[in-house]
């Protein structure tokens, strides 16, 4: 009887290689346009849907990835009624970002580039986003959001 284990191995090796093929992402796959609901909670108190299921607090994620992972961007969000920086009551407000992304497991982190907000998240099935932002000082804001790409 022949010995098998060599094969095997090879077998082995080869279905690895292309399950790992699968998991990695490229520039295309970190540019275009998310959208969707956000939950969060300010210095004011909650913020975002509330109750679940209340459509008119929306994120959206626009970014521009570069060969070697450099993002550039914008977030914005809108909702009924809501406060800027300046503590002004607003129906939105948007921020420029930067940030690298990691195109072997799908995830990056952003910068907003005029306030202290940190932007982590990764790319999910479906090509969606989950995304998580923190801003701290004295007007602190967290969020969190699962955004559906919608520029395909």
């Amino acid at each position: 009887m022949p010995n098998r284990r060599p094969m095997l191995l090879v077998c082995c090796l080869a279905s690895g290689a292309i399950l790992m093929q699968g998991c990695s992402y490229d520039a295309n796959d970190f540019t275009g346009r998310w959208e969707g609901q956000y939950v969060g909670v300010n210095s004011l108190g909650g913020i975002g849907v509330d109750p679940p299921g209340d459509t008119g607090s929306i994120q959206t994620l626009d970014l521009v990835a570069d060969p070697a992972g450099r993002l550039t961007g914008s977030i914005a969000w809108r909702e009924d009624s809501g406060h800027d920086h300046e503590m002004q009551v607003v129906s939105g407000d948007s921020e420029d970002l930067i940030g690298l992304a990691d195109f072997a497991d799908g995830s990056f982190v952003l910068v907003e580039t005029m306030e202290s907000g940190t932007l982590v998240g990764r790319i999910v099935s479906g090509g969606r986003v989950e995304l998580l932002r923190t801003q701290p000082g004295t007007h602190p804001v967290v969020t969190a959001s699962t955004l559906e790409r919608i520029d395909r």
